[in-house]
């Protein structure tokens, strides 16, 4: 139905991650009465359709990147891993956030908030959870 092509859009320009299945399933939860294929249908018309694909590549990613260890590590403070994620503020700027996380038990050491990602910004970071760690007893570790 034509009538729900804006409204799909608008969902998907908020949601640019998410396919099809989801914004028909979030649009019906706000009370639309709306079929899967019709929202799939609007989407291609606008050219906002995900490419076909795109889960699987995250999911192969996901192999791969837990293939990284032939013994993966089940104790923990073994391997920390670290990353930047970023969120734009309502005045336009971008904040980035950089997170440790201990590999085995998924525990967030520490976590800093910066404008930039930069390798120092992650090297404080780093710092923060080494120094918070020897600092709290209550810590795992």
């Amino acid at each position: 139905m034509e009538r729900f092509e804006p409204i799909a859009a608008k969902y998907a320009e908020e949601w640019p991650a998410w396919g099809h299945r989801k914004i028909a399933a979030l649009m019906r939860v706000d009370g639309y009465e709306v079929s899967t294929s019709t929202v799939q249908r609007a989407l291609r018309r606008r050219g906002l359709l995900l490419p076909q694909g795109f889960r699987a590549d995250r999911k192969s990613w996901a192999m791969l990147r837990r293939k990284v260890f032939h013994d993966p590590p089940t104790r923990r403070n073994r391997v920390w891993q670290t990353d930047f994620s970023e969120f734009e503020t309502t005045g336009g700027g971008t904040w980035r956030i950089c997170a440790v996380i201990d590999y085995a038990t998924k525990y967030c050491l520490a976590i800093t908030i910066t404008p930039t990602a930069r390798g120092a910004d992650a090297l404080a970071c780093l710092q923060l959870a080494v120094h918070l760690r020897r600092a709290d007893p209550r810590r795992p570790r």
